[in-house]
């Protein structure tokens, strides 16, 4: 489930940890890092 704010898209807390116990185990650090601080895939992977 989601909502949308303007232009932007938020996922619920639910969705945002399941989402985060499917992807392999080195990501879920990565996908909750998103979700919080509403970054996308090259300022996640710029962090590393």
């Amino acid at each position: 489930m989601h909502r949308i704010v303007g232009n932007a898209r938020f996922v619920s807390r639910i969705a945002e940890s399941t989402l985060a116990g499917k992807v392999p185990a080195r990501y879920p650090a990565m996908v909750l890092v998103a979700a919080h601080g509403g970054l996308r895939f090259g300022d996640l992977t710029a962090l590393t």
